[in-house]
């Protein structure tokens, strides 16, 4: 799932374009994706999303539902 999201950092400044990959095929209680190829395709999308920034810095950030 992608979402993106246009951040102003003030007013009528550029805007910063933030876009949020999330994984969803992840069950909280196991260590390991449920879907190989659903990683990879996750994967596979960051890497084209960069590609299309022209390979400017990303940040990741994994969190993982702990009850």
């Amino acid at each position: 799932f992608l979402s993106i999201l246009f951040m102003f950092i003030q007013p009528h400044a550029v805007p910063k374009v933030v876009r949020q990959f999330q994984f969803h095929r992840w069950a909280p209680e196991s260590p390991l994706p449920s879907s190989k190829l659903a990683l990879f395709e996750l994967i596979d999308m960051v890497g084209t999303s960069q590609k299309q920034t022209d390979n400017k810095p990303i940040v990741v950030t994994a969190c993982k539902y702990q009850s």
